[in-house]
């Protein structure tokens, strides 16, 4: 398993609102406070998907419900990475609460539960 690291030297609002712009599909990836990536399926997703608040600190919303199935390894989820298309990270959130999935156990990361906070101009 690969580890993340956040890159604090790259303009990533305006990465993450040009890959949305191009109609890319960002992808999201899965971690512990370890920030070792989980083997939990990366989710994939357009634009469709976001809702974009601007401000001093521009934020992004997931709006979809993520899944977590049953047969899963057992997993404890507190971190969630956003990732362009080349795998880089453009940035990171951390779950108001750890998730705990897999091992018989079916569950989800309920829909509005991901903003992310974006650094750099947009």
């Amino acid at each position: 398993m690969s580890s993340f690291v956040l890159p604090f030297y790259r303009a990533l609002g305006a990465d993450v609102f040009t890959a949305l712009q191009s109609d890319q599909a960002l992808k999201i990836a899965f971690s512990g406070d370890d920030d070792v990536e989980l083997p939990v399926p990366r989710i994939s997703a357009r634009w469709q998907a976001w809702e974009m608040y601007d401000g001093p600190t521009p934020q992004l919303l997931y709006k979809v419900d993520i899944p977590l199935p049953a047969d899963l390894p057992a997993v404890r989820i507190s971190r969630i990475w956003l990732l362009d298309q080349s795998d880089a990270v453009l940035t990171m959130a951390n779950l108001p609460g750890a998730v705990t999935a897999g091992d018989g156990v079916e569950t989800s990361i309920p829909d509005g539960s991901l903003l992310f906070t974006l650094r750099g101009g947009v």
